[in-house]
């Protein structure tokens, strides 16, 4: 739980920072800042009855499909998600 908990603010911290360094717009910034809410509200959901492997493993896939976006957004200097 602590490690999905850390990798939450983690990705919560680089989203934050890219577009402090504008290195992501706004837009960019408010639709990944959408998808970690998702994911933090998925994690509440799950914990409140204790995590299984499952469902750490889904946590753990939309956290790197969040970090690959947000990848992708830093590098195509477009202003638009995706």
């Amino acid at each position: 739980n602590a490690e999905i908990r850390r990798d939450i603010n983690q990705l919560d911290n680089r989203i934050q920072r890219a577009q402090a360094n504008r290195a992501i717009s706004p837009r960019e910034a408010q639709g990944l800042r959408r998808d970690a809410r998702e994911i933090k509200q998925t994690y509440n959901r799950y914990a409140n009855r204790g995590l299984s492997v499952s469902e750490y493993r889904t946590l753990e896939r939309r956290i790197a499909t969040v970090n690959a976006r947000l990848q992708i957004d830093r590098r195509d200097r477009d202003g638009r998600r995706g």
